[in-house]
């Protein structure tokens, strides 16, 4: 099996589907790990109903995959007033919150519905 992939914005920039990449990494968890993430710098998305996810975990197959892609400024416009060194953090502020976000669905956290 394969990993889909299409072009969006008028062939701007390359997709592969998540869900087909989780597919994939499920195969290569060592024995003696508990997870495995693919990380990338490809744009994702996981079915081919949505535009765009930024990450995507399998709980039950302790698999998971992340994206730098939307994080960097640039992804959306070239000119967007920030100095090298804002981008790099900024990219890192971003790429860690979601990152761990994934991990933690990788050890059984679900995302929580409050009501009031």
């Amino acid at each position: 099996m394969g990993i889909k992939s299409r072009e969006r914005g008028s062939g701007a920039y390359y997709q592969v589907n998540a869900r087909d990449v989780l597919r994939v990494m499920e195969r290569f968890i060592p024995d003696d790990a508990y997870c495995i993430i693919c990380v990338t710098t490809i744009d994702l998305y996981p079915k081919d109903e949505w535009n765009f996810v930024f990450g995507l975990a399998s709980v039950r197959n302790r698999a998971g995959v992340f994206s730098f892609a939307r994080y960097d400024p640039a992804f959306f416009d070239t000119n967007h007033g920030y100095g090298e060194e804002e981008v790099k953090d900024l990219v890192e502020y971003r790429s860690i919150r979601v990152m761990t976000h994934e991990i933690g669905h990788m050890f059984g956290i679900l995302h929580c519905v409050y009501y009031q």
